[in-house]
This record gives C-alpha cells, sequence and structure tokens, in this order.
C-alpha cells in the first residue's frame, strides 16, 4: 500500500541509503515489521534531471538479497527463459507497459526506458524486486519470482522484510537449486 512519506520515513531512507533519497513521493511498500523498503520516485529529480526508475529499493536486507542473486547468475537464466516463453516475454511486455503507463502519468519523460532491462532481458533484480513489492505478485512474473528466490535464500526475510503469504518457489515452480549460490555469499 503506497502512503506519503513521512518526515521519519524520509530519514529511516537515509538511514538505508547512507545518503539522502532524491525525488520521494510515496513510500511504495513497507515491510511487514515496519521498515520503508520501496520508494516511488518522481520521473524527474528536484534539479530536473530525468530519473526514470519509478520503484526504488531501499531496505539493505533485500538490497544484499537482490545482489546475492544476480551474483548467483539468476538474471541469466530469466533472461533466457523470456527467449524461450512467449506466455512469459508476454507477462514482461505488460509489465513494461505497466510501469511506463504509471510513470508517464506523473510526468512523461519522451522516454521508453523503463527500468531492469524490461522488456527484452534482465538487468537489474532490485528493480523488479522493488517493482514486485510495490504492484503485489499478480504484477510481473519475473520480480515475484526474485522475490520468492530472495525468501527461499534467505528465510529470515519472509515475514520480516517479505510479506508471508508471498508465493514460494516451490508454488511457482522453480527449482533453485542449480544457482551458485556460494560465489554470491563471498
Amino acid at each position: 500500500m503506497t502512503s506519503t512519506p513521512l518526515a521519519a520515513d524520509l530519514a529511516r531512507v537515509t538511514e538505508q541509503l547512507g545518503r539522502e533519497p532524491r525525488g520521494v513521493v510515496a513510500i511504495a511498500y513497507r515491510t511487514p515489521d515496519g521498515e520503508p523498503a520501496v520508494i516511488t520516485t518522481s520521473p524527474r529529480l528536484p534539479d530536473g534531471t530525468p530519473f526514470p526508475t519509478l520503484y526504488y529499493l531501499t531496505d539493505p536486507r533485500l538490497t544484499a538479497e537482490a545482489s546475492k542473486l544476480e551474483v548467483a547468475h539468476v538474471m541469466r537464466w530469466m533472461t533466457a527463459r523470456l527467449g524461450e516463453d512467449e506466455e512469459l516475454a508476454a507477462d514482461y511486455r505488460a509489465a513494461h507497459k505497466h510501469y511506463l503507463d504509471t510513470r508517464n502519468a506523473m510526468e512523461d519523460l519522451g522516454t521508453t526506458f523503463s527500468g531492469g532491462g524490461m522488456p527484452d532481458r534482465v538487468k537489474c533484480l532490485h528493480v523488479l524486486i522493488a517493482y514486485a513489492l510495490a504492484e503485489g505478485p499478480k504484477r510481473v512474473r519475473l520480480g515475484t519470482e526474485a522475490v520468492a528466490l530472495a525468501a527461499w535464500h534467505d528465510e529470515s526475510l519472509r515475514g520480516t522484510a517479505i510479506p508471508e503469504d508471498w508465493p514460494t518457489v516451490e508454488q511457482l515452480g522453480i527449482d533453485p537449486t542449480p544457482f551458485d549460490f556460494i560465489h554470491a555469499e563471498a
């Protein structure tokens, strides 16, 4: 549920990021334990710089896990599936369109760049996790899968940083065992 950021939220996001956030218009997702975790940013920063990233992941637990998933080659696996599964590719294109439509409703930057590599490849799991958490598990399948993989890899996230009822890897039909988490932990 999106909420207007309070001064305490912005202070907490500043702590999470280690810098002052720019262009925050909403808290797009708050963790079950109450932390702001995804912010909605303005398409244009206060200084006028275009900023096409609509949803920005801030919770350090989730950003660390997104990085671990990237190192474990989850993005490569997801991108390969986009080329093989037309239904998945169509879902990703629809998520891209929705992302653009949502951002453009705030301010149209005149670009078709959304985020995370959409609509053709998976380039950033931080963006996909933020998007899925902000919009819920039915909006972007690959983001939903990334959140489920994060909860599988670090079980302590479920019910604290990730909703307890988020779909599991088992429910989504994902076998996470081939991913290289050994190097992700280094």
